[in-house]
């Protein structure tokens, strides 16, 4: 009985841990995406010049950049109830969203631009990010589960 109990709490650990791990895994890919559409944005702005609806219409994707961004420019209405962006980096989309589509082709490239480079820069932050930190916290969990696996036998 003890070493079934063992063996549960080492899996729960683990499994833990790899839950804990998660949120590096979705701001890496909640600013992949920001990139992507930024990067998509500014192309459309520059050359084909669609509107942002019609921009925002086109994307398939569901990730929750994508349903922000489909629900603030179709229904006006910011909704951003995920934990794993701080208050700072919501308030950054909130502006970003606030000031794409409203000024001329111009300042709205120049915009892009420097959104551009400031989001590739936390992009790459939390690709280093999970891949520090994702194993770290798998293992860590395992340690856990069997530090406490030893503790039930």
């Amino acid at each position: 009985m003890n070493i079934f109990l063992g063996i549960i709490l080492l899996v729960l650990c683990t499994f833990i841990g790899y839950v804990c791990s998660g949120k590096y895994s979705l701001k890496k890919e909640f600013y992949g995406h920001f990139v992507e559409f930024n990067t998509k944005l500014k192309d459309e702005v520059s050359f084909y010049q669609t509107s942002i609806v019609k921009l925002v219409k086109s994307i398939l994707i569901e990730s929750d950049f994508y349903n922000c961004i489909k629900t603030y420019i179709l229904n006006k209405e910011f909704i951003f109830e995920k934990d794993y962006l701080s208050s700072d980096e919501k308030e950054f989309l909130f502006q970003y969203l606030n000031k794409i589509g409203k000024s001329d082709k111009k300042s709205q490239i120049e915009y892009l631009q420097a959104t551009n480079k400031i989001i590739t820069e936390k992009y790459e932050k939390y690709s280093l990010d999970e891949k520090k930190y994702k194993h770290l916290c798998i293992k860590l969990g395992f340690l856990i589960g069997l530090i406490a696996f030893i503790i039930v036998l």
